[in-house]
């Protein structure tokens, strides 16, 4: 992934100073036009840009040490601590419960 990612960029970079070149070395918009710089390469620069940005970004998390000690467990909901309930007031849980029976 690195070194297509490196490439990419490399082709990226490569057609953007080519690009500029011929921006620069002519205003004869005939002849921009015959070799297409503003639509073909302009937009392999930018295409080839982006591709090798995401391919550097697959490399850097394919690269990353992994920060977990080690496998994930998962608690069983009997052996989970339950959550802290708020306490009411009975009458308040009486109205909020209308069905429930209130003892």
């Amino acid at each position: 992934m690195l070194l297509t990612g490196g490439l990419l960029a490399t082709v990226a970079v490569a057609f953007g100073t080519l690009v500029t070149l011929a921006l620069t070395a002519t205003d004869d918009q005939d002849i921009l036009n015959d070799l297409r710089v503003q639509w073909l390469w302009s937009d392999i620069t930018q295409t080839f840009g982006l591709l090798s940005v995401g391919f550097f970004f697959v490399a850097y998390r394919g690269l990353a040490p992994d920060t977990r000690s080690g496998p994930r467990t998962r608690l069983r909901r009997s052996e989970a601590t339950p959550p802290s309930l708020p306490r009411h007031s009975g009458a308040l849980v009486c109205a909020l419960h209308a069905f429930a029976p209130c003892g």
